[in-house]
């Protein structure tokens, strides 16, 4: 980093530029040339989001005999369908359009696929595609630099006659801005060893299934990039939710285990780390369920939210809470979504939230996630090597 002598004035206006861009927490605006049009040509700006996958599988896994499974899996199936990603997926463009991210880290990206046994008919609901569609509707072409398949579902009855089945599959994506001239160098995905084993619902599926032996499965995804003169590594990931081990209140178990694996793979990145994702896990100074957030900052990581917004880090950028569906009326009150950096290879300049005000609704009224998401613009070191 060059050491320039400055003056007094040029000193002051641009803290007074650092201090409102802080405030509004707005990222960096940017055009579609080779630079990104943007205020110095090493900026890279770095999106999160989980899209959420339209239903809640709690019931499922609680479910006590083949009708209440049926009964639940019909109702989270009826929940997908009314949550309208079609129109969803519209709104998330959108939103990502006016951020204008080079990358984007999604989480919960679904297929839902629906079979008629008695036709043969499938009817496939891929978020991927609508969501590809709908950016490109808007003028902006995302390009998946890796896909990385989570879980795959049993395929289970949502009529009492299990004449009508779906299969559920979800996904993490990496995207990258055509327009950024980003090249791909090198990719990689996996599953989590740490994972939640489904045993009753494995038992209670075996009488029409049996070789019924599902975990809830846990991703990660990364990319090597080279954009805008640096060459760094992005992962996005989702850590788990649930738990099923005894006086785990905070589900915590398992999330933090794959927290650990993630800050090992983190370690062998020859190039410096980006990381993105729904990590269900806060920041350590709120004092609850922060194992996972700080095994990461142990790591060497430093979230982006409290580096750019330097008051109330604690009790703002919230993406997660009691809107617990997109037709939900409740608030987000926590910040489980993150984006992290390393601190002697980038510099945080900006972060902002999408789809968090009341106002990110479909015409329908739907939010576009049960998420908000999160956008952050950095400049990294010069230099290649993390090592």
């Amino acid at each position: 980093m060059s050491h320039h002598t400055i003056t007094r004035r040029a000193w002051l206006v641009a803290a007074v530029a650092t201090v409102t861009a802080l405030a509004l927490g707005t990222p960096a605006s940017a055009g579609d040339g080779h630079d990104g049009g943007r205020g110095h040509d090493r900026e890279v700006t770095v999106a999160t989001y989980n899209v959420d996958f339209g239903a809640d599988l709690k019931g499922l896994f609680n479910a006590t005999n083949l009708v209440s499974f049926v009964t639940e899996a019909a109702t989270a199936y009826g929940t997908v369908k009314a949550s309208n990603y079609t129109d969803r997926a519209d709104l998330v463009a959108a939103q990502l359009i006016a951020a204008r991210p080079d990358i984007v880290g999604l989480q919960e990206v679904a297929v839902w696929a629906e079979t008629s046994l008695a036709t043969g008919k499938v009817t496939t609901l891929d978020y991927q595609s609508l969501l590809l569609a709908a950016l490109a509707r808007r003028g902006a072409v995302y390009d998946v630099a890796v896909r990385n398949v989570t879980f795959v579902s049993p395929t289970v009855p949502v009529t009492l006659d299990q004449k009508t089945v779906v299969q559920f599959t979800d996904t993490n994506l990496i995207l990258v801005r055509h327009q950024a001239h980003a090249k791909v160098l090198r990719t990689g995905e996996g599953q989590y060893d740490a994972r939640m084993v489904l045993t009753k619902l494995n038992d209670l599926l075996r009488p029409i299934d049996p070789t019924a032996n599902y975990a809830i499965t846990r991703g990660w995804a990364w990319a090597d990039l080279l954009l805008n003169g640096s060459v760094f590594r992005v992962f996005t990931t989702h850590l788990e939710a649930y738990s099923d081990v005894d006086g785990d209140a905070l589900t915590e178990h398992y999330r933090n285990l794959q927290a650990t694996e993630l800050a090992a793979m983190t370690a062998r990145s020859p190039h410096p780390v980006l990381l993105t994702g729904d990590f269900n896990s806060r920041p350590t100074c709120t004092a609850h369920n922060t194992v996972a957030y700080d095994t990461i900052v142990a790591a060497g990581f430093t979230e982006v939210w409290p580096a750019t917004h330097r008051r109330n880090v604690c009790t703002t950028g919230y993406t997660s809470g009691d809107r617990a569906s997109v037709t939900g009326t409740g608030v987000l009150d926590h910040r489980i979504d993150h984006i992290f950096f390393e601190r002697r290879h980038a510099t945080a300049l900006s972060s902002a939230l999408m789809g968090a005000r009341d106002t990110d609704k479909t015409s329908a009224g739907l939010w576009a996630s049960d998420h908000a998401g999160s956008v952050a613009t950095l400049v990294f070191e010069r230099g290649h090597d993390r090592h």
